[in-house]
C-alpha cells in the first residue's frame, strides 16, 4: 500500500515477512507464517522457502528450495543497497545459521554456521558487511559480489537496551546512516496448574513453579514416580543445563554444567538417569547424565539432522525428528544400536514426537499450511490418524495417564493456551485461559498420577531503539 496510506493491494497467497527492495520494485518473503515474534522466536523452520513478488503485482518467483541450504527453513530476508543480493536466516529448531543468495536466485553462501542462535540479519549501508543479532548486535565483513564473509564477526559497540535484553528485528533508515531495534526482555518460568480427572480442580490458577530471571525455563518432564521434575535452564552467558525440582519448585539440583546448550530432558523409567540432546563439539547427539551421580556419558549418535527426541517409557527406544531435503520427519532407533528406521514420510513437517503411556504408540504434530495438528501413530509405524483440524497452532508435548488424551500447546484466535485432544473421540478442552498477546505455553506435561500439569509460560515486553551508525 502507498506509504502515505491508502488502498492494500494482496499481492500474494501465503508468506510473511516481507522486505521490499530499495527500488520498491520487488518484495521478498517467505513462505511460511509467522507464529512467534519473542526473543527466541524462529523465523521460519522447515520447509520455508524464499520468494520474491513484483510490488506492482505478478507472479511470485521461488528463489531458494527446501534442502539448500542443507539445513534449516529459510526466512527474514533483507536486501542489499544495490538489490543483487538477499541475506537471510536459516532456522533450525536448536540453532540458526546466516546465508545470502543472488536476489535473481542461484547457489547460497553461508555467512555466519549454526553455532547457536544468529538472527535477523541486514546488510550495512555499503553493501560491504551484515548486521545480525546474536547475544547483542554483531557486525561482519563480506565480499559484496560473492557474500562471501571476511574475517570474524565483531560486537557492535553501543547497541543495547535496559537489562538484559535480547536485540531483534534490526531495520536501517533510508540514508543508512541511523539503525532501529527491538529490544526485547522475557519472563520464562515454569508454572503448574492443579487437575481433577480431566479438568482443571475446582478454585485451581496458574501457578509459578520457578521464579527465576533466566532467559528461559521450559521443557519440563515428570518422573516416572511423579515426586521430580526434569527441566531445562536457559541462564544469560551460560547456555542450557538440565536441572530437576521437586513439583512445588522445591529442592532444586543442577545436574549439568558443560557450556554447551543441554535441552530436552528424558527420564529413564528407573528413575536414575535423565538423558538430554546436547551440542557439544558442535554435534548435536544424545547424552545421559546420573541423578545422583553427575556422571555424563554419551548414549547415542543418530546422525546429522536430529534436533528433537524423547525416550520411550520402557527405555528401550528413542523417537528423534530428522530434517532431510528441507524437510522435518520422525525416525525411531533403540538404545542397544541398530539402524534407524523412519516413520513418517511428510512433505511438509512430521515432527516433536511424544510417547504414550504404554510405549505403542506416539502424538507428534504436522504442518498443512499455515497450520499444524496432532496425530497419533502406532509406535513402530504404521496408519497415522489425525486428531485436530483447528486453524492456528496444536504442538503436542505429553498424554494423560490412562493414555487417552494428549496435552498441547494451543494457538488459537490469537492466545496460545494448554489444550488436551481425546484420541478416542477427537474431544478438545482448553485448560488455561490466558488472553495476553505477549504471551505463549509451552511443553505443557502431565503427572503421572494426573493430579498436576506443569508447563512453560513466558511473556515478552520491550521497545524501540535507535542508534547512530560511524
Amino acid at each position: 500500500m502507498p506509504a502515505s496510506g491508502g488502498t492494500a493491494k494482496q499481492l500474494t497467497e501465503f508468506g510473511s515477512r516481507p522486505a521490499c527492495s530499495p527500488d520498491g520494485a520487488y518484495i521478498a518473503f517467505q513462505s511460511n507464517a509467522l507464529t512467534d515474534v519473542g526473543i527466541s522466536a524462529r523465523n521460519a523452520l522447515p520447509p520455508s522457502t524464499l520468494w520474491v513478488v513484483p510490488a506492482a503485482a505478478g507472479e511470485p518467483k521461488q528463489i531458494t528450495r527446501p534442502g539448500n541450504p542443507p539445513l534449516g527453513g529459510h526466512g527474514a530476508p533483507s536486501w542489499s543497497r544495490d538489490g543483487k543480493r538477499i541475506v537471510f536466516e536459516s532456522d533450525e529448531f536448536n540453532g540458526s545459521s546466516i546465508w545470502s543468495i543472488p536476489s535473481i536466485g542461484g547457489e547460497p553462501t553461508r555467512i555466519i554456521p549454526n553455532q547457536g542462535n544468529a538472527f535477523d540479519p541486514i546488510f550495512a549501508p555499503d553493501g560491504k558487511s551484515i548486521y545480525f543479532s546474536r547475544a547483542g548486535m554483531w557486525q561482519i565483513r563480506i565480499a559484496p559480489e560473492s557474500g562471501e564473509p571476511l574475517g570474524e564477526p565483531v560486537r557492535v559497540p553501543g547497541a543495547s537496551g535496559p537489562g538484559p535484553t535480547a536485540l531483534r528485528y534490526m531495520s536501517m533508515s533510508g540514508n543508512g546512516k541511523r539503525m532501529a531495534y527491538s529490544a526485547l526482555t522475557q519472563n520464562s518460568n515454569i508454572w503448574s496448574l492443579a487437575m481433577s480427572g480431566d479438568s482443571v480442580q475446582a478454585g485451581a490458577v496458574p501457578t509459578p513453579v520457578t521464579r527465576d530471571s533466566n532467559t528461559r525455563n521450559n521443557f519440563p518432564v515428570f518422573s516416572p514416580d511423579g515426586r521430580r521434575l526434569a527441566y531445562t535452564s536457559w541462564r544469560t552467558g551460560a547456555g542450557a543445563d538440565i536441572w530437576t525440582m521437586d513439583p512445588d519448585g522445591g529442592n532444586p539440583v543442577q545436574l549439568t554444567t558443560n557450556p554447551a546448550n543441554d535441552q530436552i530432558p528424558s527420564w529413564f523409567p528407573a528413575m536414575d538417569q535423565i538423558a538430554f540432546l546436547s551440542n557439544r563439539d558442535q554435534a548435536p547427539r544424545i547424552w545421559a547424565v546420573g541423578v545422583a551421580s553427575g556422571r555424563e556419558r554419551l548414549l547415542l549418535d543418530p546422525g546429522h539432522g536430529l534436533d528433537y527426541f524423547c525416550v520411550s517409557p520402557d527405555g528401550e527406544h528413542v523417537l528423534f525428528t530428522r530434517e532431510e531435503g528441507g524437510v522435518i520427519n520422525i525416525w525411531l532407533t533403540t538404545l542397544g544400536g541398530g539402524e534407524p528406521k523412519q516413520l513418517t514420510f511428510d512433505k511438509d513437517l512430521a515432527g516433536f514426537p511424544c510417547w504414550s503411556p504404554d510405549a505403542k504408540s506416539f502424538a507428534f504434530e504436522v504442518k498443512r499450511g499455515e497450520d499444524t495438528h496432532i496425530v497419533v501413530m502406532p509406535a513402530d509405524g504404521g496408519s497415522a490418524t489425525q486428531l485436530t483440524n483447528d486453524p492456528g497452532q496444536s504442538w503436542c508435548h505429553s498424554w494423560s495417564p490412562d493414555g487417552d488424551k494428549i496435552l498441547f500447546a494451543g494457538f488459537r484466535n490469537g492466545y496460545w493456551n494448554i489444550w488436551w485432544v481425546s484420541r478416542s473421540s477427537k474431544q478438545q478442552k482448553r485448560l488455561s485461559d490466558y488472553k495476553k498477546l505477549n504471551a505463549f505455553v509451552r511443553y505443557p506435561a502431565w503427572s503421572p498420577s494426573g493430579n498436576l500439569i506443569a508447563y512453560e509460560y513466558a511473556e515478552s515486553t520491550g521497545n524501540i531503539w535507535t542508534m547512530d551508525l560511524r
